[in-house]
């Protein structure tokens, strides 16, 4: 994915996020139906550091299935 080559104070993301569905039925409403998805680990290689001013806040849409007990692999 390409950013910007600009620095910003306030930045939304509403990141393509992948979760696996777990059943027939959800898989036919996944998100991966209607659009490209990323990993968990593929939105952290964002370098979002390169487009965030020295004062920036970033408003991220997080998704229920990976919401805050989700931890990073890194």
């Amino acid at each position: 994915m390409q950013l910007p080559n600009k620095k910003y104070n306030i930045i939304y993301a509403d990141p393509a996020w992948y979760f696996k569905s777990y059943s027939k039925k959800g898989e036919q409403r996944n998100a991966t139906k209607h659009y490209p998805c990323m990993e968990f680990n593929d939105l952290l290689d964002l370098n979002i550091n390169n487009i965030a001013d020295v004062d920036c806040v970033l408003f991220m849409w997080v998704i229920d299935p990976i919401s805050p007990d989700r931890k990073s692999t890194r």
